[in-house]
């Protein structure tokens, strides 16, 4: 009895180029991957696609290649996590690929899963946020706006620190995803365009009203975005960052504050003031709880503590 015969799979046709094209198309129509997922496999596929030699095609690629092509990238400077993000990207590739039938088998499946070292968050002490909280209002602005641009920044940077939001996340957020009843909260799409919905105390939610109704409105807004400038087109994620840094500068912080260091803040404060932990993974959205576990290792006196209080044998 013979072996039945394995048709080869035959790419010749298709162009690096046209496959990626392909791959990009898939992510963003059938997959419905978020802009900013697609933007970093088009830019990590496009560092593959320099490395390899021009008649090189996909199914080419073996496992030297692709070793050779990561040692480049570390001699280069890049983050053990960056390079793991890469090989990531690489693998979602030529599953697809796989899925189409363009190749039988990757190299990519070869690689070694890559640990990356855990790095403690930086953060800042409660302290030091509601010292930021307070500079638009605290320090002159030489932007146009006025005071309404004043308030716009104090809001902003209350909601970072009472929501622990990403800068991507509060450039999205429109009129009606703002809830500002007695059970004031707001709506969020994040990573994958996944919603959920954040509390607000209360302090957060008469910030948020009072700007709402009295200060966006000088800005004379052209959209139903929550935060715009000056001119009423909408606030980008980069304009959150420097006023970020700039009031951090005002409030006479030392070290170096961005958005994202807002959101540690947040966590690593209910965390340290007994959250659990799966609260605090749904108040981030995140999709492993092994990801909001690290901001325990900030905060060892509230382990202790907890242990202390819930472990039987101390209980006695």
């Amino acid at each position: 009895m013979t072996s039945p015969v394995t048709k080869p799979v035959d790419v010749t046709v298709y162009s690096r180029e046209t496959l990626l094209r392909d791959f990009v198309a898939y992510q963003t129509y059938e997959r419905g991957a978020s802009k900013h997922t697609v933007s970093n496999y088009r830019h990590d596929l496009a560092k593959l696609d320099a490395f390899l030699p021009h008649d090189m095609g996909w199914q080419e690629v073996d496992r030297a290649t692709l070793r050779a092509f990561l040692q480049v990238l570390q001699e280069r400077g890049y983050a053990l996590a960056s390079i793991r993000r890469v090989v990531a990207c690489i693998k979602s590739f030529y599953k697809f690929l796989r899925l189409e039938g363009h190749v039988e088998r990757a190299a990519v499946d070869d690689l070694p899963r890559m640990k990356v070292p855990q790095v403690l968050p930086r953060f800042l002490e409660w302290e030091q946020v509601e010292k930021l909280i307070e500079a638009p209002l605290n320090h002159l602005s030489r932007a146009r706006g006025g005071w309404a641009v004043r308030h716009r920044n104090h809001t902003l940077l209350m909601l970072f620190a009472a929501t622990g939001i990403r800068a991507s996340e509060a450039a999205g957020l429109r009129l009606g995803d703002l809830r500002l009843d007695d059970c004031a909260a707001i709506r969020v799409f994040g990573k994958g365009s996944k919603e959920r919905v954040i509390p607000l105390h209360d302090g957060a939610a008469d910030v948020l009203k009072d700007y709402v109704n009295r200060w966006r409105p000088k800005l004379r807004p052209q959209s139903d975005h929550l935060f715009v400038t000056d001119e009423g087109t909408p606030l980008s994620r980069e304009s959150f960052g420097f006023s970020v840094r700039r009031y951090a500068r005002l409030a006479g912080l030392s070290q170096r504050v961005y958005p994202h260091i807002l959101r540690h803040s947040f966590a690593t404060a209910m965390v340290r003031n007994g959250c659990p932990l799966p609260v605090v993974q749904e108040l981030l959205g995140h999709a492993s709880i092994a990801t909001t576990a690290i901001y325990t290792h900030v905060s060892p006196e509230h382990l202790r503590s907890a242990y202390t209080a819930f472990h039987p044998a101390t209980r006695r």
